[in-house]
C-alpha cells in the first residue's frame, strides 16, 4: 500500500466549500476523503470535480470571470 503524508486541508480555506458540510460546489454529495483528509492536491484535477477546483476564499482571481460564472458552464 502506498503512503502518503497529508499536505494541507484546504477545503476549510477554499471559496467553494459549503460552510457546516464536508461538500462544496465540485462535490455535493460529499468531498472525497483523499481532499478532506489533505492526501490530494485539489488545484490539481480530481476524477468528478467537473472541473472545479481548489481556489483560496482570500485571494481574487487575477483574470478571467468571477467564479460564480465559471459554475454555469
Amino acid at each position: 500500500m502506498e503512503h502518503r503524508r497529508p499536505t494541507t486541508n484546504q477545503c476549510a480555506r477554499c471559496i467553494f466549500k459549503m460552510a457546516g458540510k464536508p461538500a462544496c460546489v465540485a462535490f455535493p454529495r460529499g468531498i472525497p476523503k483523499d481532499i478532506l483528509d489533505g492526501l490530494f492536491d485539489h488545484s490539481k484535477p480530481y476524477d468528478g470535480d467537473g472541473g472545479i477546483r481548489f481556489v483560496p476564499a482570500r485571494r481574487r482571481r487575477a483574470s478571467g470571470p468571477p467564479a460564480t460564472l465559471l459554475l454555469n458552464r
